[in-house]
């Protein structure tokens, strides 16, 4: 008997279709590998250029830190050479110079030239005696507070600034003057806070205090400083606005004059500053020349520093004038104190 043998041939249609499904097959698994190779090549790009972003950001952010350092080495000598500040020095030039394909840009500013707003709450610190702990008592400097709320004034800003201003700098409770502003007032916002009842650390905190929104804040970024908290001004490096202030009794022809006397001679000691204006007579009695030889300095401990790093343009160089249009790449602040042999001590930084 024949065993049955079993047929293996298949219609010729059925063997297409699988020729063809084999063939997508191979077509998607191609396509498969190939989208994986340029995800691969894609990402491989991305972190390239990562790790380059990275690096370069890396490079000017330690240029742009030099530039501080050369910043404060420019200090250092100033102070060596002279006991006074004034707006004619090299320090208070713009100042830049190439690295490379590079442009470290620096410009400093001294805060003795702005009005001192921690200073409006004098601080006296009672010595520990007998076992018990040292004591502070403060009260505000009224003769500032005056001062402040002209330089409100002259710059129309509402006058309910300042007294919201000692509130937010003295450490109690109790809204000064009756128009002030204690942390009744702020815990009702949203989001609500706290009064910092202690001297401001930075300038930005000045945007909490009630009535100093973001025009205001302008205005006042270039006039007032919480880094120094002596009660006295530079009067070789003050603005007009903060001068004409200082002094009221000047009218626009004298407070020119005394413009133009700083910049080509600068005053290099307080008494000199009396001297001056007693050849304007009547206007400036010894009492009050006694007052202004108190309130004013000539010479500035405290600056802050820009420094940034920009690339420059390919075909720019100092001659044509390209660098101008060097793109920034990194920015710093920094604010520096220098003590009386010239060594600077870093109190504030920030990188953007």
């Amino acid at each position: 008997m024949k065993r049955p043998q079993l047929r293996t041939d298949r219609p010729a249609s059925t063997r297409r279709r699988e020729r063809g499904v084999a063939l997508l097959l191979v077509l998607l698994i191609i396509a498969v590998v190939a989208t994986m190779q340029i995800e691969t090549q894609y990402t491989t790009r991305i972190d390239a250029q990562i790790a380059a972003n990275v690096a370069l950001d890396t490079q000017f952010y330690y240029l742009a830190k030099s530039g501080i350092e050369a910043a404060r080495s420019l200090l250092t000598e100033d102070r060596r050479d002279n006991a006074f500040d004034a707006t004619t020095e090299t320090w208070a030039a713009p100042i830049a110079y190439p690295v490379d394909e590079a442009l470290v840009s620096l410009s400093l500013v001294d805060e003795e030239r702005k009005f001192p707003i921690n200073a409006l709450i004098k601080r006296t610190t009672t010595p520990q005696q007998g076992g018990q702990p040292a004591q502070t008592e403060t009260q505000v400097d009224e003769e500032l507070y005056n001062v402040f709320t002209s330089l409100l004034e002259s710059l129309e800003i509402p006058a309910e600034v300042a007294p919201a201003l000692v509130d937010w700098l003295d450490p109690d409770d109790d809204p000064y003057g009756g128009d002030g502003a204690e942390i009744n007032f702020y815990e009702r916002l949203k989001p609500p806070y706290k009064t910092k009842n202690g001297p401001l650390s930075t300038l930005d905190e000045l945007r909490m205090v009630r009535g100093i929104d973001a025009k205001v804040f302008r205005v006042l970024a270039d006039l007032v400083t919480p880094y120094v908290t002596e009660p006295k001004i530079n009067i070789n490096t003050a603005p007009k606005e903060l001068l004409t202030v200082l002094l009221p009794e000047a009218d626009s022809s004298l407070m020119d004059e005394l413009i133009q006397k700083r910049t080509d001679e600068p005053f290099q000691k307080p008494s000199e500053v009396g001297e001056y204006l007693k050849g304007f007579g009547a206007s400036f009695p010894d009492e009050r020349l006694a007052a202004l030889e108190k309130l004013f300095r000539t010479d500035s401990n405290h600056f802050t520093i820009s420094s940034s790093a920009s690339l420059i343009p390919e075909g720019g160089d100092e001659e044509d004038g390209n660098v101008v249009q060097a793109q920034n790449l990194k920015l710093l602040h920094a604010v520096v104190r220098r003590n009386n042999d010239g060594i600077t001590e870093l109190i504030y930084w920030r990188a953007t």
